[in-house]
């Protein structure tokens, strides 16, 4: 997966910071508002994780973020949300601030989740998306992940899709899938 990151965007891996966890909360905000005009509207309304939740991602090492050298003053535009899980790094969120899409920064995370897969001994990429949904499973597709049967990913794919079974969501709405590093 070649990159497209324009050289003004910086990738980074913090550590921790309270006013960053409130920062990406917003940004799942804001992306998570993308599906109001969506069959999927409940995503727009449910619960987004508080910063504690951030704060204990950033201080683990799960969380990468995008910032634009020319705009650092906005501070991250996007964010990757990682979880070890067997052979695999689980990808628990990507998000990009809407204005921001289109130029290449959830490619370019998606890179360096894949880097530190490798340099972890890992196998693959996982996720798991909805299925109709432009920004979700036809984008993954796009960047070479493949469907994947949910017993077949790691335990954190496997525990997602148990939730979302739980909830009594339809599983046809949603896909399981994996790149292969």
């Amino acid at each position: 997966m070649a990159s497209r990151l324009p050289p003004h965007w910086r990738l980074e891996q913090p550590a921790e910071g309270r006013d960053l966890a409130l920062r990406l909360q917003a940004i799942e905000f804001a992306c998570s508002h993308q599906f109001t005009t969506s069959a999927y509207r409940f995503v727009a309304y449910r619960q987004i994780p508080g910063p504690p939740s951030y704060r204990q991602a950033l201080s683990a090492g799960r969380v990468w973020i995008g910032l634009d050298a020319t705009a650092l003053t906005l501070g991250p535009v996007g964010f990757a949300l990682a979880s070890p899980s067997g052979h695999d790094l689980h990808i628990d969120e990507l998000n990009v601030l809407p204005s921001w899409q289109g130029r290449g920064l959830a490619s370019a995370l998606i890179e360096r989740l894949a880097e530190h897969a490798r340099a972890q001994g890992l196998h693959r990429l996982t996720l798991t998306t909805f299925v109709d949904v432009a920004w979700n499973a036809p984008f993954y597709t796009r960047r070479g992940f493949a469907p994947i049967a949910p017993d077949e990913g790691g335990p954190v794919l496997r525990a997602e899709w148990q939730k979302l079974i739980e909830k009594k969501l339809d599983p046809s709405t949603r896909i399981a899938m994996a790149l292969q590093l």
